[in-house]
């Protein structure tokens, strides 16, 4: 991914046309047919599916994760202020 107009991804927000009941609609819609997909067939690769989805979907929910400008500039500085110093800063928040 390279950041050219901002330092934060432009396309990791909502889309204008959908709502966020829209969007929860959805998810919920997703589990449900993951779950009726997922009954009687307990393998290893439908759990490492799942499990994978959950992380992406965590990291998805979390926006801040990619705004490099919430950064410190001490955090931003010690990795550098080249392209890939910058790309390289993105990290989770420290809780």
């Amino acid at each position: 991914m390279v950041l050219e107009n901002s330092l934060k991804p432009e396309n990791i927000d909502l889309p204008q046309s959908l709502s966020e009941t829209d969007h929860a609609e959805r998810e919920d819609l997703r589990r449900y047919l993951s779950e009726r997909f997922d009954r009687g067939r307990e393998t290893s690769e439908v759990e490492g599916y799942n499990a994978t989805y959950a992380r992406v979907r965590g990291l998805m929910k979390c926006d801040a994760l990619f705004d490099l400008e919430k950064e410190t500039a001490a955090m931003r500085d010690r990795y550098g202020r080249t392209d890939f110093g910058q790309h390289a800063a993105d990290r989770p928040p420290v809780a």
